[in-house]
């Protein structure tokens, strides 16, 4: 079924420009506090909250390769924090395209379809119209249980990669190395060391640019990783579960693979993600990993709160393939036919003189 368009008349484009900032705010980001994709870790006896998060899932069945890019700012009483993202193989971690999540959020959009229709006259000066016309125109030391197998800084970041054979050995290692250990940190490390997963654990560098607002920013970080089952890491600590985590969020997930996807929560629970946008490119987005041409870019909005992350948020084959794209948006434009009012008067004025003439003489005789 083919979505029927919205007409609006030329002085509706602020209406227009409020919807559209509007859908792209629910695509990207909505509310104070987003959703958050891992688990911040910062020092004893700090905050940190993340301020704004936006990601990016790839995945290319052949080679069996996840890309994961994620950009997010925070807000912390301390400059120097971290985060820990787990994954099921030795990932590589580059800096991303920073304009790539603009332009994946702008091919998601509903398209402007503009039409012109008759709408009245315009008097315009033919003298004038001329002039009008031309007016407008460093390696660290780890417990025998805990193995640093890479170190790298990337898009602001310092990110160590960890494999670990106990949670509470990871845990000491954190706490050695600046993060807190506290009572949620080993609970949530272990179901992925019981799996035999890798935790890469990212810290602000101290050189990261902080605004005004006291958000620590970051660049976007691309982490490449082999798997089976494409995901995305949605599983969070027990505290951001509770009933007492009502705050307002809001995620919104941009996957690019060879069909169209649905998202489930472990084995298969069913996820509060409501999709948006699902549809084969005809072109490249510049940034892409893998390119987007001939592939299917599927968007997805999740506003639940408190979040049941419990498990992670994995990607099938949608029960449909059918194309999701909201409808157009239809911008009327009303054009007025040109009439030169200075010729009209004129020649109004000559035949009004050529019939008083006419009239005179008819008189005489």
């Amino acid at each position: 079924m083919t979505p029927r368009g919205h007409a609006l008349s030329l002085p509706s484009l602020t209406r227009l420009v409020a919807a559209t900032t509007a859908l792209a705010m629910a695509l990207v980001v909505a509310g104070d506090r987003p959703a958050a994709a891992c688990m911040p870790a910062p020092p004893e006896n700090h905050w940190v909250k993340i301020a704004e998060e936006v990601a990016l899932v790839t995945y290319d069945p052949a080679t069996h390769t996840e890309h994961f890019l994620r950009r997010a700012s925070f807000t912390s009483d301390v400059a120097d924090f971290g985060f820990l993202v787990p994954v099921p193989a030795k990932p590589t971690l580059t800096e991303g395209d920073p304009s790539v999540l603009a332009r994946v959020e702008e091919a998601t959009r509903p398209k402007l379809v503009y039409s012109h229709h008759l709408s009245g006259i315009d008097p315009t000066p033919l003298v004038l119209a001329t002039f009008l016309m031309r007016s407008q125109s460093g390696a660290m030391s780890a417990p025998v249980s805990v193995k640093v197998l890479d170190e790298v800084t990337v898009a602001g970041f310092d990110a160590a990669v960890l494999e670990a054979t106990s949670p509470d050995a990871l845990a000491a290692w954190l706490t050695k190395h600046g993060y807190a250990k506290g009572p949620e940190l080993a609970p949530w490390l272990a179901p992925y060391i019981e799996k035999k997963w890798l935790i890469t654990a990212f810290r602000i560098s101290t050189k990261a640019p902080t605004s005004a607002n006291g958000r620590i920013g970051s660049g976007l970080v691309d982490i490449a990783f082999q798997t089976d089952a494409p995901f995305y890491p949605y599983r969070e600590p027990a505290s951001m579960r509770g009933p007492e985590a009502r705050d307002p969020r809001s995620l919104a997930v941009f996957y690019v693979g060879p069909e169209r996807v649905k998202g489930v929560l472990g084995p298969g629970a069913t996820w509060a993600g409501v999709p948006l946008f699902a549809k084969k490119l005809d072109e490249d987005l510049a940034g892409v990993p893998g390119g987007t041409k001939g592939r299917v870019l599927s968007a997805f909005v999740d506003r639940s709160s408190p979040r049941p992350g419990t498990d992670e948020l994995f990607f099938l084959r949608a029960d449909t393939q059918d194309d999701l794209v909201p409808p157009p948006i239809e911008i009327s434009i009303g054009d007025k036919v040109p009439v030169p009012i200075d010729v009209v008067l004129v020649l109004g004025g000559a035949l009004l003189l050529v019939g008083r003439a006419i009239r005179k003489r008819r008189e005489k005789r």
